[in-house]
């Protein structure tokens, strides 16, 4: 890393800070996922939130699913 004199490091570094912003936005919140429809999917930041909405996309679609992150924490079929 090269740091211009006059700089701090954290000015060098700026770039990755939306990185890790992005990173922290999808690995702290849990994902409703309908996977017929990819346009209804929807973010919260509890669990409780999600299921509510994970019932009616299956209902709607067919399947939906709660992920957080690359773990899957429960999905519907049908409505059931």
């Amino acid at each position: 890393m090269v740091v211009s004199k006059g700089s701090t490091p954290l000015q060098a570094l700026g770039y990755y800070i939306p990185i890790v912003y992005i990173y922290l936005f999808i690995m702290f919140h849990y994902l409703v996922h309908c996977p017929t429809n990819p346009s209804e999917d929807r973010t919260f930041k509890t669990l409780d939130e999600c299921w509510g909405l994970c019932l009616s996309l299956s209902e709607l679609f067919g399947y939906a699913e709660v992920k957080f992150g690359a773990c899957l924490m429960g999905s519907y079929t049908n409505g059931a």
